[in-house]
């Protein structure tokens, strides 16, 4: 059901955030439009609603961060076409002063930027030319259902980074790239590309061969329907551990997030359940959602632990997960000690990012509130003192506008500033505000 909570947020929501993990923080003076700074505005082309996804780089090495912005399009229930409606791809550059700039034409060519769709945005050097590529899994959503729902729907895009452009490679596969995530597949170094696929189909998995060549292959096992996966490497057995939640298929039976362990040329080995996702009632309804998941290491011992947002049973009583690395692929669950403030009542979207704020690890999130309070804006939770607090309860006013996909990025001090986009209706525009 993401999808259709996913499309709710973005027409009523005042400020898609909030769930600080403590009470309600106090409404603050309303912040005037004047305050923020125009980044860019557009109509979307095929007259649709858009769901918004962001990331988070610095794509042209300047030592600033930058934003990509992309998602896919919601379509009235009116729409008639066969075939979705496409939206563009941002590309917004970091200035000295902090504010981003919409540089998409210059980067990507003018009208070069238009999709189809994707849910998930990943930002890496996948050729291994020390510049930073942006990959977009091909995804469509409703109305149309019964076109996302089938096995392929629609192409995933490469931009390729050549330092002062993008060529843009459309990949010539049909796909339904719900989760996607990146890993050292087959120990060359270079990150291949799992893309999920709807229940019960095989998921699509690109082998990163260097010299921007890839190879699609398939594994059997099935890998998250929604939300996002992870892929974890042990160099000393090659083996590699794909890690997604489940959501609405019955692979394993009383758990909703799985991990599952194949040899460097995707051999199946085993399966286990991750701690902290049991479902006794085995899907019927399923308890968990698990939506992102965040790999960091947590305890400072060099294995990558996990946090995970779950928004459990889709009523805005979703929690974090913290599961500690043990080597070997094995995790437990260690949340008490690394949220024990948390208030279990969040609704988690897509963007999510660890971040060092003042010398301390942190962790951004994009969620909403309790019992659906749209009023407050997404928190970044800090590690202190070996649990996470929240560290950030600023409030938009309602009256500024109708804001989704709040997006944290740093400027060159250091300093935190939000990327808001303004939905109304099909008009869109970004603005930039320092926290």
């Amino acid at each position: 059901m993401k999808y259709v909570v996913l499309i709710l947020c973005t027409l009523v929501l005042t400020a898609c955030g909030g769930g600080d993990g403590s009470s309600p923080a106090t409404v603050t003076t309303p912040t005037p439009v004047a305050t923020l700074t125009q980044v860019t505005t557009y109509q979307n082309a095929d007259l649709t609603g858009e769901i918004f996804n962001t990331q988070v780089a610095d794509l042209n090495g300047d030592g600033l961060e930058d934003v990509v912005v992309s998602g896919w399009a919601n379509e009235p229930a009116t729409y008639t076409n066969a075939i979705h409606g496409k939206v563009p791809v941002r590309i917004l550059i970091q200035q000295t002063n902090g504010t981003l700039s919409d540089q998409t034409d210059a980067l990507l060519g003018v009208g070069n930027n238009m999709i189809y769709g994707s849910q998930r945005i990943i930002i890496a050097d996948f050729d291994g030319d020390g510049k930073l590529d942006i990959f977009l899994g091909g995804f469509q959503d409703s109305p149309a259902l019964s076109h996302a729902l089938s096995a392929n729907t629609t192409t995933s895009v490469m931009f390729w980074n050549n330092g002062a452009t993008f060529t843009r490679y459309d990949f010539p596969d049909l796909v339904w790239a719900h989760a996607v995530c990146i890993g050292d597949i087959n120990g060359n170094g270079l990150p291949s590309i799992v893309m999920g696929a709807q229940s019960g189909f095989s998921s699509n998995i690109y082998i990163n061969n260097g010299g921007r060549n890839f190879t699609l292959t398939h594994t059997a096992q099935w890998i998250a329907s929604g939300g996002q996966c992870s892929i974890i490497r042990d160099n000393a057995s090659g083996h590699v551990a794909i890690i997604s939640g489940e959501t609405d298929y019955n692979q394993l039976a009383g758990y909703d997030g799985v991990i599952q362990i194949f040899d460097s040329n995707l051999n199946f080995i085993s399966i286990a359940g991750l701690p902290g996702s049991e479902d006794p009632n085995n899907y019927n309804p399923h308890i968990h959602d698990i939506v992102n998941i965040i790999n960091v290491d947590l305890n400072n011992d060099g294995l990558m632990d996990l946090v995970l947002t779950d928004n459990a049973t889709d009523n805005s009583n979703g929690v974090f997960t913290a599961l500690i690395n043990q080597g070997n692929f094995v995790f437990v669950n260690q949340t008490s000690t690394y949220f024990p403030t948390q208030t279990n009542n969040y609704y988690f979207q897509y963007y999510t990012r660890s971040l060092t704020v003042n010398g301390s690890l942190a962790i951004y999130v994009d969620n909403v509130g309790a019992n659906w309070n749209f009023s407050t804006l997404p928190d970044l939770w800090v590690l202190t003192n070996g649990a996470f607090q929240p560290s950030m309860q600023t409030q938009m006013s309602a009256d500024i506008g109708n804001y989704v996909q709040p997006t944290l990025y740093k400027d060159s001090g250091g300093s935190l500033h939000l990327l808001l986009i303004q939905n109304n209706i099909n008009n869109f525009t970004f603005y930039t505000k320092p926290v």
